[in-house]
């Protein structure tokens, strides 16, 4: 009968010990603990009260044995409770230290968005001053205006870390901390949230994207529209020099001069198809979610390489156009001096 009650008193013990209740987590839970000098107290006393009933039967190679176990598993719980204030106190420290990170990387995103606002408007200034009654204020308005509408979307994001970061403290300070399904429940609420928030970004890209097609569709037009009226200016110029110059006019002069209009025109319409097909290219690169850097790199590329190769055929024209003029001059020279 005294052992059952000394195992019973051991269970007590191992209850307030047991190791599965000590965690690097702030989300223990809190159990009334028994003072160590308490219990040494509660085994003496019972000891001596078994030591009065029992005489000389009373077992003492037991007690001996039972108090040294009993000292033994207090020395242990001393060292768990020092341990346990231990790992509250890391607790603390690296929930501090994440705070403050938390605090410093909000403050760097909130910076990073004062500055973007600062670094558009001082760009726009720049080319405004560079480009005068050229400048696009359209444009300006409308990229302002997506500029102001990304920021906000950016800002909702930081309020919600903000508001998810917060929450994460209530459960884990609060009751339901241990509770493993509460935890996966607020991480899908986090993700659902930023999913809404991807969706509102990709309708903003959207719209980006369907203003600079419409640009970009709109200057194709009218640099075709120039094109044409290239062709029409030039005839009704030389039909004015014809007019006026009678047997005058050149019309050798005419013929090569319309003959390198069109292949002038033939490559102007050459650079149109180049930024098409770019612009083509760009906007399936930006539609395929399996696009990386290295592609973008190779549009690049293949665009620069494509211009550079049109450059040189509009050098070759001038140079060709520069060449005739040269011998013409050369041929008016000696009809005017022919020795």
């Amino acid at each position: 009968m005294s052992k059952l009650k000394f195992i019973t008193m051991l269970a007590c013990v191992s209850l307030t010990c047991d190791p599965a209740s000590v965690s690097a987590d702030h989300h223990e839970q809190h159990h009334e603990e028994i003072s160590p000098a308490q219990m040494l107290a509660e085994f003496e006393s019972d000891a001596e009260r078994r030591r009065g009933e029992e005489g000389d039967h009373f077992d003492e190679g037991a007690y001996e044995f039972e108090r040294s176990m009993m000292e033994r598993r207090m020395a242990l719980e001393e060292r768990r409770i020092a341990l346990d204030k231990d790992f509250r106190a890391l607790d603390k420290e690296g929930q501090e230290y994440w705070s403050n990170r938390t605090r410093e990387d909000k403050d760097r995103q909130r910076a990073e968005i004062d500055n973007r606002r600062a670094d558009f408007e001082a760009e726009a200034d720049r080319r405004r001053g560079e480009e005068g009654e050229d400048f696009d204020e359209e444009a300006y308005k409308f990229e302002r205006s997506m500029m102001e509408r990304r920021i906000g979307l950016d800002e909702k994001r930081l309020a919600i870390n903000e508001d998810f970061n917060r929450k994460r403290e209530e459960l884990g300070n609060g009751a339901g901390g241990e509770d493993q399904n509460a935890w996966e429940q607020l991480d899908q609420e986090q993700q659902d949230a930023f999913a809404a928030l991807e969706e509102q970004y990709q309708e903003l890209d959207q719209k980006g994207q369907e203003y600079l097609s419409n640009r970009q569709r709109e200057d194709m037009d009218r640099q075709r529209a120039e094109i044409d009226n290239m062709r029409a200016d030039f005839e009704d110029e030389a039909e004015r020099r014809r007019s006026e110059e009678g047997e005058d006019f050149d019309e050798e002069a005419y013929e090569f001069e319309r003959s390198m209009m069109e292949r002038r025109i033939q490559l102007e319409g050459q650079r149109i198809d180049i930024n098409e097909d770019f612009n083509r290219k760009l906007q399936d690169l930006s539609s395929n979610p399996n696009t990386n850097d290295q592609d973008w790199k190779e549009l690049e590329g293949a665009q620069e390489d494509a211009f550079e190769a049109l450059d040189l055929k509009f050098q070759a024209l001038d140079q060709e156009s520069q060449e005739y003029w040269d011998t013409r001059h050369e041929d008016h020279d000696d009809e005017k001096d022919p020795q």
